[in-house]
């Protein structure tokens, strides 16, 4: 693997099914683009990987969630410093996953604002997030941890909103008709168009079911206070 290019190597490490969280581009985002492939079951609230800051040049260790039925060895080790490139593709897409387009500098400040190196696990990652988005939207309750409400995953989270009076949907694109399905009438979540995924052309990266409660959130679920009488 040495021989590869940097987004050669990026690639080969999302291929076996892979599928980047939003945790994962807060870290990659806000670390200055390097990524640490490793095994990593999906519904584990997981620490983050020990983050350093050497000179000007600033490291991440973050981790990819790996399918549970995949058969393929996990990459574990594997560090890929990404080009400026590919840092700024993952940056456009971070800003539109939460809902920051156009891009700005206003926009990474809000990112390495929500992310603290070594002290939040993934599941704090999505509350801060969540934090982030009421306050945006004039809503100053308190966000109380996942764990405080036996919520375990974004769809738990979904739900939630909706039973307290929150409208919760879920943007995405028309390329994943299945998943598109699955939460409109499985999990009765109103379901809205997005753009296409073109920024992530050339990394082949494809929906897996471990991964669709995570779509939430990345998939930029909007949350509105519901009006009286609506």
């Amino acid at each position: 693997m040495s021989a590869l290019s940097p987004e050669a190597r990026c690639c080969a490490a999302l291929r076996p099914n892979l599928f980047p969280t939003i945790g994962d581009f807060l870290k990659i985002a806000a670390a200055g683009g390097v990524l640490f492939a490793d095994h990593l079951p999906f519904a584990r609230h997981s620490p983050v990987h020990r983050v350093s800051y050497p000179q000007r040049g600033r490291v991440v260790q973050c981790t990819l969630p790996v399918p549970r039925t995949s058969r393929s060895q996990p990459i574990a080790g594997v560090q890929v410093r990404l080009s400026r490139h590919w840092q700024r593709k993952l940056l456009v897409g971070l800003a539109h996953a939460l809902g920051w387009a156009p891009f700005s500098e206003e926009c990474l400040a809000q990112v390495e604002a929500v992310f603290r190196p070594g002290h939040h696990t993934l599941g704090d990652l999505l509350w801060a997030n969540l934090r982030w988005q009421l306050n945006m939207a004039g809503f100053r309750q308190p966000c109380w941890r996942a764990s405080q409400l036996g919520i375990a995953d974004p769809l738990g989270l979904a739900r939630w909103m909706e039973e307290n009076g929150f409208q919760a949907f879920v943007c995405l694109p028309e390329e994943w008709p299945y998943y598109r399905k699955h939460f409109s009438d499985r999990f009765q979540i109103r379901v809205l168009d997005c753009p296409s995924l073109s920024w992530l052309d050339g990394l082949r990266v494809e929906p897996n079911w471990a991964a669709v409660a995570l779509l939430c959130r990345w998939g930029r679920m909007a949350l509105q206070k519901l009006k009286p009488g609506q």
